[in-house]
């Protein structure tokens, strides 16, 4: 991994983690999310109802917007049409945000 895609990395995890804690105070203690990259955070399993998930995701997207200074949309047709759900466990849904930021340019700046 070069250093770029490591700072990238490093910033989404950061930004996942303060959304974890963030969400949290607001779980009752039977449904808090353990922050793992396997945590299964939406579907049949999940901790996350379609509003919560929703929450998550608006709030990293202004999380994003705010540290790159450029807005980025998580939330589209294409994540929500996919067969495997990027928006699953924590991890996955890292990596389609790194992904995400990469088609977004961010990588090149």
């Amino acid at each position: 991994m070069n250093k770029l895609n490591a700072e990238i990395s490093d910033t989404v995890d950061s930004i996942l983690h303060d959304i974890v804690i963030d969400i949290n105070d607001e779980l009752p203690n039977d449904h808090q999310i353990v922050f793992d990259k396997d945590t299964i955070i939406w579907g049949h399993e999940g901790v996350l109802d379609s509003f919560g998930l929703v929450t998550v995701l608006v709030k990293i997207e202004s999380a994003l917007a705010s540290h790159y200074d450029k807005p980025i949309r998580l939330i589209d047709s294409r994540a929500m049409s996919q067969t495997s759900s990027p928006l699953r466990t924590l991890g996955t849904l890292a990596d389609y945000i790194q992904t995400t930021l990469k088609a977004n340019g961010i990588e090149n700046e």
